[in-house]
């Protein structure tokens, strides 16, 4: 079999965690490598998180890996107005989407169906709502249920992924 890797070429201080997400057939999606270190981040990064939110709290960065985009940077965020969000974007500061947390009774009624239909007795953790520069979004749910974790993806609530969290041992 065919084996890829993926090396992050400079360490970042302050590593909080590493994510690994995989397809069902075990090839790599996204690697996410959560730190505090602000010297990682290009210039373009930082430029387009002042222009799109002046005056927010940065919490934390991820250097990522994505199998759709390659080298991505996120910042995450505390807004002006209180708000948790991540703005990701490409080496050169192209902004690839923000995400923020929002009330789990924001999304719509079909997506709340969806979510109890899917897996009986969920209890929602989390819920954010993806925008991309299109206009396009995403809303996920992520969701505790039989001591295992969930996440729902939905567009135009349409369900669209169903992804099982299992932590690092």
């Amino acid at each position: 079999p065919q084996m890829s890797h993926v090396v992050f070429t400079r360490n970042a201080a302050g590593v909080t965690k590493i994510k690994i997400e995989a397809e069902a057939d075990g090839s790599l999606r996204e690697l996410s490598l959560y730190h505090n270190d602000a010297e990682v981040l290009p210039i373009a990064v930082k430029d387009l998180l002042a222009q799109h939110n002046p005056g927010a709290k940065i919490r934390a960065y991820e250097t990522e890996y994505d199998r759709a985009h390659g080298r991505v940077f996120e910042v995450e965020v505390l807004t002006t107005d209180k708000r948790e969000c991540e703005y990701s974007a490409t080496p050169a500061g192209v902004l690839l989407y923000n995400e923020c947390h929002i009330d789990p009774k924001t999304p719509s009624e079909p997506i709340r169906a969806a979510v109890a239909k899917t897996v009986p007795n969920a209890k929602i953790i989390e819920a954010e709502k993806k925008t991309f520069p299109d206009g396009r979004e995403i809303y996920s749910v992520e969701f505790s249920a039989d001591g295992k974790v969930h996440e729902l993806y939905f567009e135009r609530d349409a369900l669209v992924s169903h992804q099982l969290v299992i932590p690092a041992q």
